[in-house]
């Protein structure tokens, strides 16, 4: 809201210093604004409106205001405001006064009009930059040649080279580059022939390291598939800017020729410097690279095959599944923990489709580490597939199994869900089904999908558990209501989410069967349901099929009661503190009303603690 403010006020201010030069009707025509402006110019203005007058004409200027912008060259604080409209004016007075000009001024002002011409690109202008080339400041040739660069052609660039070769050390590094600007413009216009011959003649003179990697670059991408044992050659490179050099290019380099020969040099590379050669082939985004890559993966050094691992992403697909679920099940834990993340990660569409498939033809630990890899892709129509591996054989096979469902599954999976629970015995199976259950009932559509399956005696006979459902408020009721539950007690308070998530506060009276004793009705609670066999004795009484716990609250970090829970905690943990200090019964009464009689107390609150 600030920078909203501030940059309305920047403009409020700018219009009311523009004055005349911006107060220009809509309607008027480009000459009638052009006419306008230009008395502008010419009048006493202040040199900041007419900097902004020059800014308007370049959306209105033609040949008429060439004469009042060449006049503004002179002037050191307006010469750059009048290059502006000088630059975009598409009439050739305008490059007959900047070369006009050329000869007139010195220093920063004549830098500026050669940079003017290098950006209209004028022809005309060679034999007359040429001649600044000699001149005794370096900025000015710097300048001149810069210009020569950008305007290109056979004739800067032969008087480039010939600067190059004749010039004193301290210009030749400016003399390359606009050399090297004349040939990547050939380059783009097609005239490859004479950008190599640049090229060459730049990359073997005596210049810095910085021009001479430039030059390679443009050499080989000039001659295309010709270039490839050029492009090698960097890659063989000690030099780390050679080398780096070779590693853009081959990222650059178009054609097939090119994927077949960086495959070719990647398993003579040194071992330090294969993963580079495999991110750049992954980025060539070529088929044919790939596997080249699976290879590295299988049979590389450990960093090929971490970084064979990381490109999987960009470049994999459902033929790398083998070799990935291999290297996977390996002994090394971090190429094993990248092997997961790749196929996690495999951007392919039918890549879900063929584990599926696959998973009918494995079996054991490569069954398993699937199993694992579809709950990690969140892939909601495998679901449904991963059922009957609740009871597999493999025991391994059946945890990931329950793992999955409870991150994948949904309302249609828990029939099926419920009847595993029923008749599996061990303990730890049970939990990670009861977890099951918890995430398909928690991602349920429908209400009655949800409850329909636990609201049968067996389901709840069982010993299911279910945390956090949406609906798990309407389900415990449906359950309790039933008369073949018997009167067992049950107790329901509390904040429970629903589709919205929001709070619904239930107070014991909702329910036919007595509450326990030792719980008050309107005590808050977090969502926690256990059905429980009958009979069963917990928190010192005997619970019903049916009863609620209340977890042990966080004592750190935030939580979903809001942003100032952990400083309630704090409050409790000081309070603990403090009670040691305390008589037993202060401890109990924690400052409320005492629930002594009159007679035994004076006060009607509890005294503080004296002071040690």
């Amino acid at each position: 809201m600030n920078t909203v403010k501030f940059e309305a006020l920047a403009v409020a201010i700018l219009l009311a210093c523009a004055g005349p030069a911006l107060r220009v009707a809509a309607g008027e025509s480009a000459a009638e604004q052009e006419k306008k402006l230009l008395a502008v110019l010419e009048s006493g203005a202040p040199k900041s409106e007419k900097a902004i007058t020059c800014k308007r004409l370049v959306l209105c200027g033609s040949k008429a205001c060439v004469p009042a912008l060449a006049a503004l060259l002179t002037d050191p604080e307006l010469a750059s405001w009048a290059r502006i409209p000088l630059e975009a004016i598409p009439d050739p007075a305008v490059d007959e006064a900047l070369r006009n000009s050329v000869a007139r001024y010195q220093g920063k002002l004549l830098i500026g009009v050669m940079n003017s011409i290098g950006v209209r690109r004028d022809p005309k202008a060679i034999d007359v930059l040429a001649g600044k080339l000699k001149d005794p400041d370096v900025e000015v040739v710097a300048a001149a040649a810069a210009a020569l660069g950008k305007i290109g052609g056979p004739a800067a660039a032969k008087i480039l080279t010939d600067f190059l070769l004749a010039c004193p050390p301290p210009a030749r590094p400016d003399a390359a580059e606009a050399l090297l600007l004349c040939a990547d413009r050939m380059t783009a216009e097609g005239k490859n022939d004479e950008a190599v011959r640049i090229y060459d003649f730049v990359r073997k003179a005596d210049l810095p390291k910085q021009r001479i990697v430039e030059a390679i670059r443009g050499a080989i991408l000039a001659r295309k598939a010709a270039g490839i044992p050029l492009l090698i050659e960097q890659l063989k490179s000690e030099d780390k800017a050679f080398f780096g050099i070779g590693l853009r290019v081959a990222r650059e380099l178009p054609g097939p020729e090119a994927t077949e020969a960086l495959v070719a040099e990647l398993g003579k590379l040194k071992p330090e410097c294969q993963p580079l050669l495999l991110m750049a082939l992954a980025d060539r985004n070529d088929p044919k690279a790939l596997p080249a890559i699976l290879a590295a993966i299988e049979k590389g050094p450990k960093n090929a095959t971490l970084a064979g691992l990381n490109v999987m992403e960009r470049i994999g697909n459902a033929s790398c599944i083998p070799v990935l679920s291999g290297v996977a099940l390996g002994d090394d834990k971090e190429i094993a923990l990248a092997a997961k993340a790749a196929l996690t990660k495999l951007p392919a569409a039918d890549v879900d489709a063929d584990i599926v498939a696959r998973l009918a033809q494995t079996s054991g630990k490569t069954r398993q580490l699937l199993i694992e890899v579809m709950g990690y892709r969140r892939s909601e129509s495998a679901a449904s597939a991963l059922v009957p591996f609740l009871s597999d054989a493999d025991a391994g096979v059946r945890s990931e199994a329950a793992k999955s469902i409870a991150a994948l599954g949904n309302e249609r999976q828990l029939p099926e869900v419920v009847k595993v629970r029923q008749k599996t015995q061990d303990a730890g199976e049970r939990s990670a089904l009861e977890r099951a259950l918890t995430g398909c009932a928690a991602r349920g559509r429908r209400q009655e999908h949800c409850s329909h399956p636990l609201t049968t005696p067996e389901s709840a006979a069982g010993g299911c558990r279910l945390r956090g459902s949406r609906h798990a408020h309407e389900l415990v009721k449906k359950i309790i209501m039933r008369p073949n539950f018997g009167p067992g007690g049950a107790f329901l308070a509390g904040k429970m989410p629903t589709v919205a998530h929001g709070p619904v506060r239930s107070r014991a009276s909702d329910f036919s069967a007595p509450q326990p004793p030792g719980l008050r009705p309107n005590r808050a609670i977090r969502t926690s349901v256990r059905f429980n066999p009958p009979n069963q004795t917990w928190a010192g009484f005997t619970a019903g099929p049916i009863f609620f716990r209340q977890p042990r609250p966080r004592t750190m970090g935030r939580s979903h009661h809001g942003p100032f829970t952990w400083l309630m905690h704090r409050h409790q943990r000081m309070e603990s503190i403090t009670a040691r200090r305390r008589s037993p019964h202060q401890v109990r009464c924690r400052g409320r009303r005492c629930r002594r009689s009159a007679p035994e107390r004076p006060q009607n609150r509890c005294p503080r603690p004296e002071r040690p």
